[in-house]
This record gives structure tokens, C-alpha cells and sequence, in this order.
């Protein structure tokens, strides 16, 4: 089977399918149908591909961001778990904002972030060559404000009415973790 569809990495639980710029160019090439796209991406629906590949096509990096993520599987069922990583690079300056989420409610409050958030900001301080990570979490966000400062991101303040959450303006968290504070230490040796 093809390398795109082999995890890069795996802890206990959880197999990383790397997702980045190169990613998207070989999925929407032509040589993948439909249906093998919606098996990388966890998509129920064709519409789904559809959407994807329109966003693909309107341009996901630029000379200056681009992004690198992971989906998140389950080693026991495959099961899409969910996804982390980094969806706005800034190359040029050194620096990510993470993102995280888990796909189905019955899937968060089991650890999976926990596992997760060591190897993934080891990966973005030394295979991005990261000096800092971002993360922006939404203020009424208990759990994942708890998750930030478990693993040593520090609080830089309020952004007022920042982020829209349906008919909502809300306001956002921001919290950072600096390459000399990383508390991990370990080596991929991944291409991105």
C-alpha cells in the first residue's frame, strides 16, 4: 500500500498520519479515486471530497504559512480519532499555532491529547525547527486550558471578541510554549 496511507508514527494508542502541503498535492494529483480520499480523511460523504478539494485548489499555503498536522487513528480500530498539529506555519519567523481536536464526543476525556501533545510539540520544535508554538483556545475551554498548562504553555492574555462560534463573537485565550521551555526531547528523523 502506499506510504500516504501508512502511519509516520505511533504511541501506545494512537498511529500520526502526517498531513502537509505535499499531502494535499499528491492526494488531488489523480492518481487517488474518490473513495481512497475519503479513506484518508475519515470522510462519510463523497460531498466531503468535493469541499476538500475546492479548499485544496484555493490555496491552503502561501509563500510565508503553511501547515502540517496529523490525524489522530486509533491502533486497535483505525478508527479517525481526530487531529493535531499545526495549521498556521510561519516559517520565516519560527513559529506554529497548534490546534487539536477530537472527532467524536465519546472519544474525548480518554487521554488521547495527553499522548499526543508530548510528540507533537517535540515534532514541531525539532522537525519544523519551531522556536515558538501558539495555541488559541476558547475562554469558556476548561479542558483544554487545563491541557495547555499541563504541558507548560504559558498564559499571554485575552484576545477580545476573536473567534465566531455560530451566531457568537467570542472571546480567546493565548497561550505559547517557547523551544528552550520544551520539557521533551526526542528525534523523528521524518521528512515533511
Amino acid at each position: 500500500m502506499n506510504q500516504l496511507f501508512q502511519p509516520h508514527l505511533q504511541t501506545t494508542r494512537i498511529s500520526y498520519y502526517l498531513v502537509n502541503q505535499r499531502v494535499y498535492d499528491s492526494l488531488f494529483s489523480g492518481e487517488y479515486s474518490d473513495v481512497e480520499i475519503m479513506k484518508f480523511f475519515g470522510f462519510a460523504d463523497p460531498l466531503e471530497v468535493s469541499l476538500e478539494k475546492e479548499r485544496y485548489l484555493a490555496g491552503l499555503s502561501t509563500y510565508n504559512r503553511t501547515f502540517s498536522y496529523f490525524f489522530l487513528k486509533e491502533i486497535d480500530t483505525d478508527r479517525l480519532l481526530g487531529q493535531i498539529g499545526f495549521h498556521t506555519l510561519a516559517p520565516l519567523h519560527h513559529r506554529g499555532e497548534l490546534f487539536y481536536s477530537i472527532k467524536s464526543a465519546s472519544h474525548r476525556r480518554q487521554g488521547y491529547m495527553n499522548e499526543a501533545f508530548p510528540l507533537v510539540i517535540n515534532f514541531g520544535f525539532n522537525e519544523l525547527d519551531l522556536n515558538r508554538i501558539e495555541a488559541i483556545t476558547g475562554s469558556e475551554n476548561i479542558a483544554s486550558v487545563s491541557l495547555l498548562q499541563k504541558f507548560g504553555f504559558v498564559y499571554e492574555g485575552l484576545l477580545r471578541e476573536h473567534y465566531k462560534a455560530g451566531d457568537n463573537i467570542e472571546d480567546s485565550l493565548m497561550f505559547s510554549l517557547l523551544k528552550s521551555e520544551n520539557p521533551f526531547d526526542l528525534d523523528f528523523g521524518l521528512d515533511q
